[in-house]
């Protein structure tokens, strides 16, 4: 599709100045201990890619817990929604969510901006939530709630949704992902974007900006791999601007103080979750995974990413696979998953070993000789 029908990538658009306008009232409502982290917030909403000019369609924001990211942009959505009439998609993962998914994530702000108000959410066709506030005789419809696992069915009956303005999606690092999670979101995606933009015009495609929040677990998570910034952030990155796509990372330093003197942060036996809860850090970054089971093992299969061959070996004593440098050039099991340069995504889903250790990896049974073929293998589970 040529530049000529697509909506204009260097001009902000206007649903973004409206999420602007909306979360700059966020900020000036914030109270002190938060006021600073919704300004990274507002920050994080004007950015742009320095180099070509490109505004982002997507935002990530990752704080420490309780950090002030969730509430922040529920209340600016909110605000979009009830002020300026737009509806919001909030994604979930499974059907079984819907019901009472809205108020699980909007219901602070709901319970402190918007009191008068009676939020339902019904179920339409097993497929999504409609939601809708009432207040005596008045009702407004605030959005949807879209599970990534209806992506495939909400393709065919896009129609029912296309009104969508915002897309939210609360602790996409969640460990609770599923199957084919990123081909769903974007099938989510794709189809919600479809058809006329806001100036009335049908480009084909439209501005569907994007919210995702989350704690830090793993540069080298689905989400990351999808967009591609696992080689382009670093652990101590706090503000990377893409093209399409802004990231921010920050911590609360008063919230983790306020958490460090609780009798209960003090009583208890401190972990790596810990760190991360408080201080933001990458939970899953360091040594998690490197490393070689033991016992006795025997070899599955030799595989050829690109330039990067590597060997599956598997340990039956300890119940765990290996990733590890040294392969069989010679094993009658060797797959090419990315023959020309493309994904060989049939492969990965129907041979028997991809689904093994996808099945392995989701229990953390895998272990790697390095940080690299581990990061090889959270690319190929994107799919």
């Amino acid at each position: 599709m040529s530049e000529s029908v697509i909506y204009n990538p260097y001009v902000r658009h206007e649903k973004l100045d409206v999420l602007i306008q909306c979360m700059e009232r966020v900020v000036e409502e914030s109270p002190p201990a938060y006021k600073e982290t919704a300004g990274l917030l507002l920050n994080l909403m004007k950015s742009k890619n320095k180099g070509t000019g490109i505004f982002p369609e997507t935002f990530m924001a990752m704080s420490n817990r309780g950090g002030g990211k969730t509430y922040p942009f529920t209340k600016c959505l909110l605000y979009a929604a009830m002020d300026h009439g737009f509806k919001i998609g909030l994604l979930c993962r499974t059907k079984t969510q819907m019901g009472n998914h809205f108020k699980g994530v909007f219901g602070a702000v709901l319970d402190d901006v918007f009191p008068e108000w009676t939020v339902s959410e019904k179920i339409c066709s097993n497929m999504y939530g409609l939601v809708t506030c009432t207040k005596e005789e008045e009702v407004r419809e605030l959005g949807y709630v879209l599970p990534l696992n209806a992506a495939g069915s909400l393709k065919d009956h896009s129609s029912r949704i296309k009104d969508c303005d915002v897309l939210f999606l609360d602790e996409f690092q969640s460990t609770d992902s599923i199957p084919d999670e990123m081909t769903k979101y974007d099938t989510m995606h794709l189809t919600i974007a479809r058809g006329s933009d806001t100036d009335g015009n049908d480009y084909g495609t439209r501005y569907l900006p994007t919210i995702l929040c989350s704690n830090s677990l793993s540069i080298t998570n689905k989400y990351m791999a999808f967009f591609g910034l696992m080689n382009k952030i670093q652990k101590n990155t706090k503000l990377y601007r893409g093209e399409g796509i802004s990231l921010l990372r920050f911590k609360n330093e008063i919230v983790a103080d306020n958490q460090r003197r609780t009798a209960y942060h003090r009583s208890k036996i401190h972990t790596r979750q810990d760190d991360s809860d408080l201080d933001n850090a990458w939970l899953n970054d360091s040594d998690a995974c490197i490393g070689k089971p033991q016992g006795q093992s025997y070899y599955m299969a030799t595989v050829i990413d690109g330039n990067v061959t590597y060997g599956v070996h598997y340990y039956y004593e300890a119940g765990m696979y290996y990733i590890g440098r040294n392969v069989d050039k010679y094993s009658r099991r060797t797959y090419v998953i990315q023959p020309g340069g493309q994904l060989n995504t049939a492969t990965i889903r129907t041979a028997y070993i991809f689904q093994e250790l996808r099945d392995a990896y989701s229990h953390g049974l895998v272990m790697f000789a390095d940080q690299g073929l581990k990061s090889l293998i959270d690319k190929i589970y994107i799919y």
